[in-house]
């Protein structure tokens, strides 16, 4: 059985426990909710509108980078070393539209896909260098034929996985959702 002064004891520790709970815990949602600048806000709404999935392209499968926003699209592959030759990038659009594709700040080659809202493979452009941006003015690549989704694979994949316009690319349609622009 406890003594009185051992019950103050108990209560008091109790108290003090809770006490520097409040306070670590205050200090912490303090510094955490803390107004983020507006370069952490946008990283933060680019890491959302961002995210990797699996896409299929006769048959073999890519691990795509889903860029839908307006910005991510504009950066695109700009500034990467190189793409693997089971990575992708999958350009989401709002809308069908005839998007046209430069190389600036690439420092690689790849082929680039148009694809509809279902897949259907409606142009194919290979081999775009990045010297292509050099030119007067520089080259854009544009499709003949709308696109909802555009795809971008490492130079050569078109070759060796003999796409071709009307293929299909396997793709979680519901990305299609999160396009904004």
């Amino acid at each position: 059985m406890f003594s009185l002064s051992q019950n103050r004891t108990t209560k008091a520790i109790l108290i003090l426990g809770v006490a520097f709970v409040a306070i670590v815990g205050g200090l912490w949602l303090g510094f955490s909710s803390y107004p983020l600048t507006p370069k952490q806000a946008d990283k933060l709404a680019q890491n959302a509108a961002s995210s990797t999935v699996s896409l299929f392209i006769n048959g073999t499968a890519f691990a795509a980078d889903v860029v839908a926003t307006a910005a991510l699209r504009e950066q695109g592959l700009s500034g990467r070393e190189c793409l693997g030759s089971n990575e992708a990038m999958l350009f989401v659009f709002p809308t069908n539209g005839n998007y046209g594709f430069w190389m600036k700040d690439m420092k690689f080659s790849i082929d680039i896909i148009w694809a509809d809202e279902n897949g259907s493979i409606v142009y194919i452009q290979e081999h775009a260098t990045p010297d292509s941006f050099f030119k007067n003015p520089p080259q854009a690549f544009i499709p003949t034929a709308p696109a909802r989704v555009v795809v971008e694979v490492a130079d050569g994949t078109v070759k060796n996985l003999k796409i071709k316009t009307g293929d299909l690319l396997i793709f979680d349609t519901n990305i299609l959702k999160n396009a904004s622009n």
